[in-house]
């Protein structure tokens, strides 16, 4: 026999070269997520104050609380990130929100930083804003 080159055979030369690249490329790998967003944590900021708790539910979808003062009173708002780009709103019912900050974010050193692009709460007092983890063992 002969071999012979055609299509069929160069096709299935290429699925069993791309299988080839792909098991090499992922064999021996362990995949363990060690970012801020893996585990239950509460994050805090105190210039300006914001405070975000990040938890587990029983379906195994997070949920998060976030609060941020604003003319000196503490509001819960949604801070929403995606990519590289975050946003803060101030949710005044399901289907109307009012956008608060816009930027940027980062993890850095374990800290979430937020770099703020829009600012339509506070006047363009700060450039980012650091979210550090909070001691949960810390006594009050």
């Amino acid at each position: 026999m002969e071999f012979v080159s055609t299509k069929r055979n160069r096709r299935l030369f290429a699925i069993f070269l791309s299988l080839c690249i792909l098991v090499s490329c992922f064999a021996g790998c362990t995949w363990q997520d060690t970012s801020i967003f893996s585990k239950e944590i509460t994050m805090q900021c105190d210039t300006p104050y914001m405070i975000t708790t990040y938890k587990d539910t029983e379906n195994g979808v997070g949920s998060r609380e976030t609060y941020l003062e604003i003319d000196g009173e503490l509001q819960k708002v949604d801070l929403h990130y995606r990519d590289a780009v975050f946003r803060v709103y101030l949710e005044f019912s399901p289907t109307e929100r009012e956008l608060l900050l816009f930027g940027t974010w980062k993890e850095k050193d374990g800290n979430l930083i937020l770099d703020i692009d829009d600012d339509y709460i506070f006047d363009n007092q700060y450039e980012k804003i650091v979210l550090k983890p909070v001691d949960s063992t810390a006594t009050s």
